[in-house]
């Protein structure tokens, strides 16, 4: 639940900088025209921030009791796997992990707009995250706030925005469930997908649990809190520059 917090964070953060940047001399308070389409980018900001805060406190909540299914499947099948409450059990993880991927591609877009609107005019608002870095890349001179972007995009959102491409367009992913003992019985727990952890070069490798792949909901937290960490890094940058 911490990577909520930091979500919580984060959507305060856009909130309170744009509303001191609207005031600011060099802001949009006397642009209507831009003053709208910034006020509507931070409204697509908070409702894809509170998008993945619901999507992560669903699989918060839900996972005790999968977990809880699929144990006492595990105890009333004498330890034998049943193959088809397994999958069941994968997939309503993978629906939800996919679905909190979905809105982070999403809100990394609606900062590239939000970004190149700030610092480049009205005319850029809808370039998205990949025209954010073709602006970048056509500068001679670059700001502080374009190395930020730069790095963060190769330390892990252009890893991100490829997974997504391939499960979105070419190929699901897939993951297992591990089962383990502990304290004498038996526990249980859904794998983040191979693919995921292959796609993203910079993934912890101390997440990992006993040479197995880590459990999908610590995976979920540390991509949550990698997106709140980068994005408030930029408004940061955005208050030094614009307030």
């Amino acid at each position: 639940m911490a990577a909520n917090n930091t979500l919580v964070e984060l959507n305060h953060n856009v909130i309170g900088i744009l509303t001191g940047y609207g005031a600011a001399p060099t802001g949009f308070a006397k642009r209507t025209e831009l003053m709208e389409r910034v006020l509507d980018l931070r409204n697509c900001i908070s409702y894809r921030i509170e998008a993945i805060i619901f999507h992560q406190e669903v699989i918060d909540t839900y996972w005790p009791k999968i977990q809880e299914w699929l144990i006492s499947h595990l105890v009333n099948n004498k330890g034998k796997e049943p193959e088809k409450t397994f999958l069941n059990a994968q997939d309503t993880l993978l629906f939800i992990f996919d679905d909190i991927i979905f809105n982070i591609i999403s809100l990394v877009d609606y900062f590239g707009n939000l970004i190149s609107v700030i610092y480049s005019g009205e005319q850029y608002r809808n370039k998205k995250w990949k025209g954010l870095l073709n602006l970048i890349n056509n500068k001679e001179d670059k700001l502080p706030i374009d190395d930020l972007i730069i790095q963060h995009n190769k330390d892990w959102v252009n890893d991100l925005t490829e997974y997504r491409a391939k499960i979105f367009h070419y190929d699901r992913d897939k993951t297992k469930t591990i089962i383990y003992g502990i304290y004498g019985g038996v526990s249980t727990y859904v794998a983040t997908p191979k693919k995921f952890i292959k796609s993203m070069k910079n993934f912890p490798t101390d997440l990992s649990m006993n040479d197995q792949p880590p459990h999908l909901i610590k995976s979920c937290d540390w991509l949550i809190s990698k997106t709140s960490d980068t994005f408030n890094n930029i408004l940061e940058l955005i208050k030094e520059d614009k307030l």
